[in-house]
């Protein structure tokens, strides 16, 4: 197939996009930027050497792909009819989510009617850190029996939740409690059921006005109990760990199981937060873009991929629901001075430890 012509609409997270697609120019022609004209897109635009268009009418006619990377109507923008309007023109399309059940739905008729791929992305998918976590997953689904799940993530990142447990093959219809624990810290406490299986939410529903992004508690934690041990993803970044249930023998027994670690990291990375996002993030961005790549080629999208969304969506929603509004904080901290503070404390303890030695 043929290098496909692709333009980003949006400039502020849309740069890794624009990054992305410069990491695989055999498949990927970089042709333009859709944005409204801000100083950020004119920086953008001659910083990537792109034009800068400021109505789908004057794209040029020979696009493509568009990836909309602005906020859809549930989330306070008009992401989903600008998606509409380039489907309509025969433009594939991706978008990065969170997208609406309801949006989505009507996005999957009109690229139908059209006859071109549309689909979300979540990049989060094919993070490092978050495929080691699905594949182990996989293969122990076939060595013990999953019994209880906690996941502990904010409110930022809550759609890409259910995305991600969608493909961990948690399918099913959210069933919550009736009752949230509210006011007992920076987390509300949600138990619910997804195809009968027990689910703990710790739910960072917080979020700073003034910089929505930032300062998160957390992104992601999840917790796998099996019957045999626990799988552990600590954030988006790993590490990934596995730690087997604990059985303890007699001192006069002999067993396999005392030569065993009794924690094993099963992924972990050294990159630095600057190199995570640049590099992981624009990396798991491409695989988004060469699925879309893969999809066009076929003339259609995996059907259960478009189911996984509408699900997952449906799922977010109601979790979102239940919730409630996010509580508005104002808490900024400089997390970099903290984290240069307690580096350099672990390396001191080190020393003297060694010392001691």
């Amino acid at each position: 197939m043929k290098r496909l012509n692709v333009i980003v609409c949006g400039s502020t997270f849309g740069e890794y996009y624009v990054q992305a697609i410069q990491k695989n120019t055999d498949k990927f022609k970089l042709t333009g930027l859709l944005a409204k004209g801000s100083a950020r897109s004119h920086r953008l635009s001659e910083k990537y050497n792109i034009p800068l268009y400021s109505n789908i009418e004057s794209l040029p006619k020979d696009t493509d792909i568009a990836c909309v990377i602005i906020r859809s109507e549930g989330a306070g923008g008009q992401g989903t009819l600008i998606c509409n309007k380039l489907i309509q023109r025969g433009i594939h399309v991706i978008q990065e989510q969170p997208t609406h059940s309801i949006y989505l739905k009507e996005s999957y008729r009109i690229a139908r009617i059209n006859d071109v791929i549309y689909m979300t992305s979540n990049l989060y998918n094919h993070l490092p850190a978050i495929e080691t976590f699905k594949l182990y997953n996989e293969k122990l689904k076939s060595l013990s029996k999953l019994e209880y799940v906690n996941l502990s993530f904010s409110t930022q990142v809550s759609y890409t939740v259910f995305d991600i447990i969608s493909k961990l093959g948690m399918h099913g219809k959210l069933s919550l409690n009736k009752k949230v624990i509210k006011n007992e810290g920076p987390f509300d406490i949600i138990s619910v059921r997804l195809d009968e299986l027990p689910i703990l939410i710790e739910f960072n529903n917080r979020i700073n006005p003034n910089h929505s992004d930032k300062n998160m508690s957390i992104m992601y934690n999840f917790r796998f109990y099996y019957e045999d041990g626990i799988l552990s993803l600590e954030d988006i970044f790993g590490p990934v760990t596995w730690r087997p249930r604990k059985y303890i023998e007699s001192r006069d027994s002999v067993s396999e199981v005392e030569n065993q670690l009794p924690f094993q990291i099963i992924y972990c990375n050294d990159l630095n937060m600057k190199e995570c996002f640049e590099e992981t993030w624009t990396t798991a961005i491409l695989k988004e873009l060469e699925e879309m790549y893969h999809y066009i080629a076929q003339g259609c999208i995996n059907q259960k991929r478009a189911n996984g969304e509408i699900a997952a969506a449906i799922n977010w929603e109601t979790l979102s629901e239940f919730a409630g509004y996010a509580e508005l904080v104002n808490t900024y901290k400089e997390c970099e001075v903290i984290l240069d503070t307690f580096r350099n404390n672990v390396r001191r303890i080190k020393c003297k430890k060694l010392k001691n030695w």
